[in-house]
């Protein structure tokens, strides 16, 4: 796995690409693209300067591996690496096993109810974020506001019906028991909500 963001060793640096289809922009706010690369991979390239640093690159894979370490398997192969896009600049990609299927937003409440093993699913991943947060203070982006279980961030594989969570960029800024008391406060009722969500199934 290339994951170093050390140009000078790292094996994969410039990491050039062919480029594939866009087939999203990623982050309300679109700060990064989305490209197909091969059948089994996307590529999400940077194109916020602000977003667009070494050190946010490391943070990104930061946020990962911590994530990676309490959510375990709802979280997709993914490699942060800083090449160069298709016009030669250096950029900031993040290469993940591409996830088929849909997200939480586009099944109706009583798809969700009536999966069983989805609703399972939803359950574990929901017990984990609650435990993260409780133990290290911690949660992912799951983009639904106080309705966390409607997530565009949170896709189900078509072929296996698995969870997985495609987005793990979700800074200490706005995702935490430090964030300001704002983004504090929209966080613990996510936490609030998936807490009854757990407690009802």
């Amino acid at each position: 796995m290339i994951n170093t963001v050390n140009k000078d060793s790292s094996p994969g640096y410039p990491f050039q690409f062919p480029p594939g289809e866009v087939i999203g922009m990623g982050t309300f706010w679109g700060e990064s693209k989305v490209m197909e690369h091969g059948d089994e991979w996307v590529v999400k390239e940077t194109i916020s300067a602000s977003k667009n640093t070494v050190e946010v690159l490391k943070e990104n894979k930061a946020d990962y591996e911590l994530f990676r370490h309490w959510l375990g398997k709802y979280i997709p192969e993914t490699q942060f690496i800083r090449g160069q896009n298709t016009g030669g600049e250096e950029v900031n990609l993040v290469r993940q096993r591409r996830i088929r299927g849909k997200s939480l937003q586009d099944f109706s409440l009583a798809e969700i109810d009536s999966d069983n093993p989805l609703h399972l699913q939803i359950t574990d991943f929901f017990e984990k974020c609650i435990l993260m947060w409780e133990k290290v203070g911690r949660i992912p982006d799951l983009t639904g506001i106080d309705e966390p279980f409607r997530s565009r961030n949170i896709i189900v594989e078509e072929k296996t019906g698995e969870l997985f969570l495609v987005d793990t960029s979700a800074s200490a800024d706005r995702f935490s028991k430090q964030a300001m008391i704002l983004f504090r406060l929209r966080a613990q009722r996510q936490v609030n909500r998936m807490k009854k969500l757990v407690e009802n199934n």
